[in-house]
């Protein structure tokens, strides 16, 4: 274990000597750390991540940490912008949903698209392009739920954590082996596709279990217009959290603004 984060660790009460190493990735190691101070180690160990190379991303609430796949993938990630990388998701859901998009959807935008889906209410809320946007401040402390126990409100007793060598910290999604399955995009794409969310809105994964990834936003939209944006690429990325979740892009979208964590599920 890097010798600054084993520190890190002692100063905030956890045994370095408690971390294992994966039983397939040596260099990725784990331990259970108390739910209480989750969120602000997670914090220190993210802020070290430039003199140390480690990227800590939290696994559920498991402690069997060999029980986490961790098949190799070096999978080259695609280049381009998010419309060229989200096109093949795009063209799919407009054929899925053709009959309720109307006439001349083919020609339309992604944005486009997106308000349409909401307007034919396809996840049961189609009055909500007509709410008004909030205007309440939202709370900025960013709230992990993997982390928080909902029925109790506090934090869970303790949490799985993985200290993960990379370069950036996108890269941990693709070492993690995290995606391609169900509607799922691959490792690579995802890693591409937070590369990019990572340059425009400074957004990290924090939470990575098997079927969800939760994040860290330092630059969240501030407006509604980058909202909605942003929220369209949800969509496209992770069409349950729509679909099973906000009801409606537009709720997303209220959702995302000035948000410092981000959700996604794939069921």
């Amino acid at each position: 274990m890097n010798k600054n984060v084993a520190a890190l660790l002692a100063k905030f009460g956890v045994d370095p000597a408690g971390f294992e190493p994966h039983e397939n990735a040596a260099d990725v190691v784990s331990g259970q750390v108390p739910g209480q101070i989750a969120t602000e180690l997670w914090m220190a160990i993210r802020a070290l991540h430039g003199t140390t190379g480690v990227w800590p991303i939290f696994r559920g609430l498991d402690s069997s940490f060999e029980s986490f796949d961790m098949p190799e993938d070096t999978e080259a990630l695609p280049e381009g912008d998010m419309k060229s990388m989200l096109r093949s998701r795009f063209v799919e859901l407009k054929d899925v949903y053709a009959d309720l998009l109307g006439k001349g959807a083919a020609k339309l935008s992604m944005e486009d698209i997106a308000a349409r889906a909401d307007g034919a209410g396809i996840y049961g809320s189609a009055d909500a392009e007509d709410e008004d946007w909030p205007s309440d401040e939202p709370d900025l402390e960013p709230v992990f739920l993997v982390m928080h126990d909902s029925d109790a409100d506090r934090p869970v007793d303790s949490v799985c954590l993985s200290l993960v060598p990379v370069a950036h910290p996108w890269q941990a999604i693709q070492r993690l082996g995290f995606g391609g399955y169900n509607e799922c995009p691959s490792p690579a794409l995802l890693a591409a596709l937070f590369r990019e969310w990572h340059s425009s809105y400074g957004a990290v994964p924090a939470v990575i279990t098997s079927d969800v990834i939760e994040c860290f936003v330092a630059r969240p939209p501030q407006t509604e217009a980058q909202a909605w944006k942003l929220a369209v690429e949800h969509w496209l990325t992770c069409e349950d959290v729509v679909s099973q979740e906000t009801q409606s892009v537009r709720n997303l979208a209220k959702g995302l603004w000035r948000a410092p964590t981000w959700y996604f599920w794939w069921d």
